[in-house]
């Protein structure tokens, strides 16, 4: 998910879908340099 076109956030989503778990969260730059986008 892009945040305001500064920050990329990898995130989850339990099983039972009641929580969203944030994995990691990026400058967009360095996001777009560690995985390719």
């Amino acid at each position: 998910m892009h945040i305001s076109r500064t920050y990329t956030a990898f995130y989850t989503i339990a099983e039972d879908e009641t929580e969203v778990r944030v994995l990691e969260m990026l400058p967009i730059d360095e996001a777009h340099d560690r995985y390719r986008f």
